[in-house]
């Protein structure tokens, strides 16, 4: 956050329009603050919250998530130590 800040802070120093600056600095909070919307199958869904640990779909996406990148290090790991 503090690179963005800097980014920002720079930009304001420099002979940019008001306008254009604005512009800057909201393409950069839509880079750092954008939500996504997504639809999900509702029995998936459901399913899925019964064997997370979450009580929220938020959490259950994070946990998700996080499984998804831990098992795909995994996978990259065992592939690598078996090449060798």
């Amino acid at each position: 956050m503090a690179r963005i800040e800097g980014a920002v802070r720079r930009n304001r120093s420099s002979s940019k329009s008001k306008n254009e600056q604005l512009t800057h600095e909201y393409t950069l909070c839509m880079v750092v603050c954008m939500r996504t919307n997504t639809v999900i199958d509702d029995a998936l869904l459901s399913e899925a919250m019964e064997h997370s640990h979450s009580r929220t779909k938020r959490g259950l996406i994070e946990e998700v998530l996080h499984t998804f990148i831990r098992v795909k290090v995994a996978e990259k790991n065992r592939k690598t130590m078996c090449a060798v």
